[in-house]
């Protein structure tokens, strides 16, 4: 049976993606004043709740489980009762990763059975700033879904640059298998494919780089717009156009080291390596790793292989339009 194949713009990645934008705003700078008017109309539990929620790397991309089970894309509205009306069992176990995680754990959890370091020992992946949720399953889901629902409205727009590039993934879709496609898109052959039956690639403006998302039975590829990409590449070429900060991403693709060795390696001093760091780290160049209060730094394999496929991909491989 053939899968079912959609290029979409979709209302509800676009409030999540915006969200996730904003949530990191707020980290940078907690004087955020788009932030700041909304929080001032939440209670004082519901602040508290929202600010654990601030903490978390992707906030709105929780939504991705439930966009895989239920494929609700362009109405968070609707989206949202679907959510309302799980009960907390089926919340919690989605919103911790669905199939990857066992339910009967999940009702361990909620019923105090089993704590979430417990939880977190049998599933070491999971995000340790989720842990609040427990605490109050309910008020957690209405804040939580009160601000994808509050932001939403103005995180959508009409981008031409995304018209094209959903015109140039129903050409590619054309001429090859979706799993060809999303793996053109990702930059990279997957390990783990399923038999899908449905293939979803969901155009978004806000979005800088693409993402996958999957389930036994879905596929969900999040793709950046062409400018949107190129915009990524440049930047990321831009901080990559220093010698010295070449030297780092050479130095850490084969240690993983701390600000005071690099400098040492480098014969550099601190200031200076520690500008290159935040520069790499903030273009994604770099993974970061807190051991008490020792920032330990290592080179981002996947993202540096993936900059060099889409390089090499836009400028001698793909078709030719000025306008992408």
């Amino acid at each position: 049976m053939s899968p079912r194949i959609r290029v979409i713009n979709s209302s509800v990645i676009e409030a999540a993606s915006y969200f996730d934008q904003l949530c990191k705003s707020a980290v940078k700078a907690q004087s955020d004043t788009e932030l700041q008017g909304y929080v001032a109309k939440l209670t004082t539990n519901e602040k508290i709740i929202f600010e654990d929620l601030l903490k978390i790397a992707h906030p709105g991309m929780l939504l991705i489980e439930y966009l895989l089970d239920y494929k609700i894309f362009d109405d968070i509205i609707d989206l949202r009762q679907v959510i309302d009306n799980l009960a907390a069992d089926d919340f919690i176990y989605r919103l911790l990763g669905g199939g990857s995680i066992d339910i009967n754990k999940v009702l361990a959890l909620i019923n105090n059975q089993l704590s979430w370091h417990e939880l977190m020992a049998i599933y070491p992946y999971l995000d340790d700033k989720l842990a609040f949720v427990i605490e109050d399953i309910n008020l957690f889901r209405q804040v939580w879904l009160d601000a994808l629902l509050f932001f939403a409205p103005q995180s959508k727009f009409e981008a031409p640059s995304a018209q094209l590039q959903i015109k140039y993934l129903e050409q590619q879709l054309n001429k090859a298998t979706p799993l060809a496609v999303a793996q053109s898109v990702m930059g990279k052959t997957f390990k783990m494919v399923a038999d899908y039956q449905d293939c979803c690639f969901v155009v978004s403006p806000i979005t800088g780089n693409p993402i996958r998302y999957f389930n036994n039975q879905t596929l969900i590829v999040i793709c950046p717009t062409k400018s949107q990409m190129v915009d990524n590449i440049a930047r990321q070429l831009k901080v990559l156009a220093d010698p010295s900060r070449i030297k780092i991403i050479r130095l850490l693709a084969r240690e993983t080291l701390y600000g005071k060795q690099i400098a040492e390696r480098l014969t550099l001093s601190t200031a200076t390596i520690s500008h290159h760091l935040e520069a790499l780290n903030s273009a994604g160049l770099l993974l970061l790793e807190k051991e008490k209060n020792i920032k330990y730094f290592h080179t981002n394999k996947s993202a540096i292989r993936l900059l060099s496929n889409r390089l090499v991909h836009h400028l001698l491989e793909d078709e030719l339009d000025v306008n992408l």
